[in-house]
Protein backbone atom coordinates (compact mmCIF):
# COMPACT_ATOMS: atom_id res chain seq x y z
CA UNK A 1 0.00 0.00 0.00
CA UNK A 2 1.35 3.40 -0.93
CA UNK A 3 2.13 5.93 1.77
CA UNK A 4 -0.41 8.46 0.44
CA UNK A 5 -3.22 5.90 0.40
CA UNK A 6 -2.44 4.90 3.97
CA UNK A 7 -2.55 8.52 5.12
CA UNK A 8 -5.87 9.05 3.37
CA UNK A 9 -7.35 5.91 4.91
CA UNK A 10 -6.10 6.90 8.37
CA UNK A 11 -7.51 10.42 7.95
CA UNK A 12 -10.96 8.99 7.15
CA UNK A 13 -10.72 6.66 10.13
CA UNK A 14 -9.80 9.52 12.47
CA UNK A 15 -12.71 11.62 11.21
CA UNK A 16 -15.14 8.77 11.89
CA UNK A 17 -13.61 8.17 15.31
CA UNK A 18 -13.93 11.87 16.16
CA UNK A 19 -17.59 11.91 15.06
CA UNK A 20 -18.33 8.77 17.07
CA UNK A 21 -16.56 10.16 20.14
CA UNK A 22 -18.47 13.45 19.89
CA UNK A 23 -21.80 11.62 19.56
CA UNK A 24 -20.97 9.41 22.54
CA UNK A 25 -19.96 12.46 24.59
CA UNK A 26 -23.29 14.16 23.83
CA UNK A 27 -25.23 11.03 24.78
CA UNK A 28 -23.32 10.64 28.04
CA UNK A 29 -23.86 14.33 28.85
CA UNK A 30 -27.61 14.02 28.26
CA UNK A 31 -27.75 10.94 30.51
CA UNK A 32 -25.72 12.70 33.20
CA UNK A 33 -27.96 15.77 33.15
CA UNK A 34 -31.11 13.63 33.27
CA UNK A 35 -29.96 11.52 36.19
CA UNK A 36 -27.97 14.03 38.25
CA UNK A 37 -29.07 14.15 41.87
CA UNK A 38 -31.83 11.55 41.56
CA UNK A 39 -32.00 8.77 44.13
CA UNK A 40 -33.48 5.35 43.37
CA UNK A 41 -36.39 4.91 45.82
CA UNK A 42 -38.18 8.22 45.30
CA UNK A 43 -36.76 9.36 41.99
CA UNK A 44 -36.65 12.96 43.20
CA UNK A 45 -33.64 15.26 43.18
CA UNK A 46 -31.89 15.25 46.56
CA UNK A 47 -28.54 16.82 47.50
CA UNK A 48 -25.59 14.55 48.15
CA UNK A 49 -22.78 14.98 50.66
CA UNK A 50 -20.76 17.15 48.25
CA UNK A 51 -23.43 19.85 48.26
CA UNK A 52 -23.10 20.17 52.05
CA UNK A 53 -19.42 21.19 51.84
CA UNK A 54 -18.83 24.95 51.40
CA UNK A 55 -17.66 25.61 47.85
CA UNK A 56 -14.51 27.51 48.85
CA UNK A 57 -13.37 24.65 51.10
CA UNK A 58 -14.13 22.13 48.36
CA UNK A 59 -12.16 24.20 45.83
CA UNK A 60 -9.12 24.46 48.10
CA UNK A 61 -9.14 20.71 48.79
CA UNK A 62 -9.36 19.88 45.08
CA UNK A 63 -6.62 22.41 44.24
CA UNK A 64 -4.31 20.93 46.89
CA UNK A 65 -4.93 17.41 45.57
CA UNK A 66 -4.19 18.52 41.99
CA UNK A 67 -0.95 20.23 43.06
CA UNK A 68 0.10 17.14 45.01
CA UNK A 69 -0.54 14.89 42.00
CA UNK A 70 1.32 17.17 39.62
CA UNK A 71 4.26 17.47 42.03
CA UNK A 72 4.40 13.71 42.53
CA UNK A 73 4.30 13.17 38.77
CA UNK A 74 7.06 15.73 38.18
CA UNK A 75 9.26 14.19 40.87
CA UNK A 76 8.68 10.72 39.48
CA UNK A 77 9.56 11.91 35.99
CA UNK A 78 12.71 13.61 37.22
CA UNK A 79 13.81 10.60 39.27
CA UNK A 80 13.36 8.18 36.38
CA UNK A 81 14.86 10.47 33.74
CA UNK A 82 17.76 8.83 31.90
CA UNK A 83 20.07 11.86 32.06
CA UNK A 84 19.80 13.92 35.25
CA UNK A 85 22.60 16.26 34.17
CA UNK A 86 20.56 17.38 31.15
CA UNK A 87 17.64 18.19 33.45
CA UNK A 88 19.84 20.43 35.59
CA UNK A 89 21.18 22.17 32.50
CA UNK A 90 17.74 23.20 31.27
CA UNK A 91 16.80 24.73 34.62
CA UNK A 92 14.59 22.15 36.32
CA UNK A 93 17.00 21.73 39.20
CA UNK A 94 14.70 23.50 41.66
CA UNK A 95 12.06 20.80 41.22
CA UNK A 96 14.47 17.88 41.37
CA UNK A 97 16.32 18.97 44.52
Amino acid sequence: MARGEKKKRNAKLFVWLAVAAAALAVLMFVFLMASAGRRAPEGIVTPAWTEKIPFDVFTVVIAVLVVMCVTAGANLALETAPDRQAIHEIGLHAVSE
